[in-house]
């Protein structure tokens, strides 16, 4: 399961050992961007379509396809969103 930035970082190496990859996308977005999406006072800092979360995110679908072809997989919140699948398909 890829929820933080440094396992994002290290899909390559990852990639040696795993037969599969799911990208848990709401961990990896709250740990990014040190906001918790639970808390009231900062929640509207939580911002899926922050640059530095497509890149991670980026990074990490091309990693998995470069070592070995591992699968990778999204939980629930990419497919969810039009402006995610937009961002998504913007950038391939």
């Amino acid at each position: 399961m890829i929820e933080i930035p440094s396992a994002a970082m290290i899909t390559d190496l990852l990639g040696k050992r795993a037969s599969f990859f799911s990208l848990g996308t709401n961990d990896l977005i709250q740990y990014t961007m040190a906001v918790d999406r639970l808390n009231e006072k900062i929640a509207h800092l939580y911002e899926p379509t922050h640059p530095a979360i497509l890149r991670l995110i980026k990074m990490t679908v091309d990693a998995a396809h470069r070592t070995a072809s591992t699968p990778l997989s999204a939980a629930r919140w990419p497919a969810t969103r039009d402006d995610a699948v937009a961002a998504g398909v913007g950038r391939g």
